[in-house]
């Protein structure tokens, strides 16, 4: 989901939400993902792979290399690794946001 008046300069993960100015990727979409038929569960696994890209520790490839691994089985986390592999533009990265924000 892109929040209205951002400016997209790159791609943007299946499910990610990017927002500001030129836009950063600043969380998930869940209502979307729940809107989908996403499961508890389901929602649960792609926000700890999400926090694994983008926060995770090493270099980005190697990242994706361990959350490919470790969610082999979940088709969910599988698209947003293979839509970044797939990748021939730049990729929206993520910011973290202050916990006030993630609360909200």
């Amino acid at each position: 989901m892109i929040v209205g008046l951002s400016g997209v300069r790159a791609d943007v993960i299946p499910y990610g939400m990017a927002h500001g100015l030129l836009a950063d990727l600043v969380g998930l979409n869940v209502i979307g993902m729940r809107r989908r038929g996403l499961a508890k569960a389901d929602i649960h696994r792609v926000r700890l792979a999400y926090h694994e890209l983008f926060f995770g520790a090493g270099e980005f490839r190697a990242r994706i290399d361990r959350v490919a691994a470790e969610y082999a089985s979940d088709e969910n986390v599988g698209k947003i690794v293979d839509f970044i592999r797939a990748g021939k533009r730049p990729l929206t990265m993520a910011v973290k946001r202050s916990e006030t924000d993630e609360d909200a």
